[in-house]
């Protein structure tokens, strides 16, 4: 016959291990992200049309007009200069404005 008090220390032991492994492998095992949200922003001022259409919230004619307006001005200088698009509240998180050299 199984004794109960000793069933139930042995749930408790074995419950502890496995928090315990849980906790330490979240502790010392974090995947690093070599990446920042930063770094991965695209510059519209280098950006090709397809690049532009990769970008959430920008389509082929939003991609168009960017270029458009990269062209009609040289360069794009701050990012709010695309606030008449489509969309610019949405795919503005996705996107940098650096010097065109």
């Amino acid at each position: 016959m199984i004794d109960i008090a000793k069933f139930q220390k042995y749930k408790i032991n074995l419950f502890l291990v496995i928090f315990t492994a849980i906790i330490f492998s979240y502790t010392f095992f974090k995947p690093s992200n070599k990446y920042t949200k930063k770094d991965l922003l695209v510059n519209i001022n280098k950006a090709n049309l397809n690049q532009l259409i990769s970008i959430p919230y920008i389509g082929k004619k939003t991609a168009e007009n960017i270029i458009k307006l990269r062209d009609k001005k040289g360069y794009i200088k701050n990012i709010n200069q695309l606030k008449f698009l489509r969309n610019f509240k949405k795919f503005k998180e996705y996107i940098k404005v650096k010097d065109a050299t």
